[in-house]
């Protein structure tokens, strides 16, 4: 083989060597369409407040029940949490979350 064959025949320069490019756009694209869908799922989730019942029910497998639920905000609630003889209000909010018990005398008013 002469050095002038060898160097001309093994280089694609035609539509075979862009179809990967093209895969790959298609790939970037298919990848956004997916992740998009996730974070409006989970956008939903979040909005119809899938969470709230999901803490709501853990804290009745343990005894407590949720009394009392007020929102206060777009982003926070109060709840008021009885087991019986002891009752707890949470405040939760984005910025995080605070428990104080409640008195037998602010529970009567």
């Amino acid at each position: 083989m002469s050095p002038a064959t060898a160097s001309t025949s093994g280089i694609p320069f035609g539509p075979a060597a862009s179809a990967p490019v093209a895969g790959a756009s298609s790939s970037f694209a298919l990848a956004f369409v997916l992740l998009a869908a996730a974070f409006a799922v989970l956008w939903l989730i979040r909005r119809r407040g899938y969470g709230a019942k999901r803490l709501s029910a853990s804290a009745a497998e343990d005894g407590w029940s949720v009394v009392q639920r007020i929102r206060l905000t777009a982003t926070s609630q109060a709840l008021v949490l009885r087991d019986g003889r002891d009752s707890l209000i949470v405040v939760e909010s984005r910025h995080g979350v605070r428990l104080m018990r409640l008195d037998a005398k602010d529970s009567r008013e």
